[in-house]
């Protein structure tokens, strides 16, 4: 840590990208951008960025100062049809559930996941489409942003619980079309499963929260972490939304 100093160390350039951020940046070095791509064939450290806006960015991570390197080396727009949205997708409103935890979209708000094995960025947006609330499971390519493996996947699992969303007494959609579902916390990666932690979204009501286990698009399980609690609408932080996302962080393991 010896070259960091107060004069070195600061900001040094900045992007503009279409919605807040809220899922941590990821870093990965030495890539060569695909075919197709504004700089296909040259090699870059590239940053990717989620937003909120249901976007993923791939930017060259040591400087913007060329004509190039001032535009994202790749744009992937989960709204389109390409990424498996219908149309008129948008990203889920603030409004739509009465929240100011996230505004004024949700859309991306759990940090993606790099397999650097597979070349492969699994991330989860959450869209309004016609009258349903959709969460999908993308699988991107870190050198041009397109989908793999036959992908994206809607995330759909129920388990036992008896808060926002129930479909019956008894039973709760951790995931899928469900306008209380956040696919808020980060991934993890671990032998190739890929985890992700659910929540049912809003203090006005009873909550579940959740883990989903997927590898690639099968489905591995489900399980519910925590009954359901009535929370005080008052109540700035109910204690079934700090026991999985707290602060922002989610999931942890140990092989």
């Amino acid at each position: 840590m010896g070259n960091i100093n107060a004069n070195s160390f600061g900001k040094v350039f900045s992007h503009s990208v279409d919605g807040y951020v809220y899922a941590q940046p990821l870093y990965m070095t030495g890539l060569t951008m695909a075919s197709g791509t504004p700089q296909a064939g040259t090699t870059h450290n590239v940053v990717f960025v989620a937003t909120e806006n249901d976007s993923v960015y791939a930017f060259d991570a040591d400087s913007n100062s060329t004509a190039a390197n001032a535009v994202p080396l790749w744009h992937a727009s989960l709204l389109d049809s390409a990424h498996g949205a219908a149309t008129g997708a948008r990203a889920m409103l603030s409004t739509d559930i009465r929240t100011t935890d996230i505004v004024p979209k949700i859309g991306i708000s759990g940090t993606p996941v790099i397999d650097p094995g597979t070349g492969t960025l699994y991330v989860v947006s959450k869209t309004k489409e016609g009258t349903s609330y959709v969460l999908r499971l993308h699988a991107l390519s870190i050198l041009d942003g397109t989908e793999k493996f036959g992908g994206p996947v809607k995330l759909v699992a129920s388990v036992p619980g008896n808060g926002s969303g129930s479909v019956s007494v008894g039973e709760i959609e951790i995931a899928g079309d469900r306008i209380h579902d956040l696919g808020g916390d980060n991934f993890f990666l671990i032998d190739k499963p890929t985890y992700q932690a659910m929540l049912a979204e809003q203090v006005d009501d009873a909550r579940n929260a959740g883990r989903v286990a997927v590898n690639r698009y099968q489905r591995l399980g489900s399980k519910n972490l925590l009954p359901a609690r009535t929370c005080d609408p008052q109540s700035l932080l109910d204690i079934s939304f700090g026991f999985v996302k707290g602060q922002g962080v989610g999931l942890g393991a140990q092989r």
